[in-house]
């Protein structure tokens, strides 16, 4: 049950981790209508439009 336990809350710990490095380090630039956005977070740069889909 300790293993169980522990390896919960590495995941968790992990989980928290990650997600705070990524809340962060986010930049988010919208343009003038607010209808697409350039989001940068970890060094990688991802354009993204109005519904929420990744732009290529």
């Amino acid at each position: 049950m300790k293993t169980l336990i522990s390896i919960l809350l590495t995941a968790a710990l992990a989980f928290a981790g990650g997600h705070a490095a990524t809340v962060y380090t986010m930049e988010i630039e919208t343009d003038g209508d607010c209808d697409s956005a350039f989001v940068t977070t970890l060094g990688r740069e991802y354009f993204t439009g109005a519904n929420g889909y990744e732009v290529e």
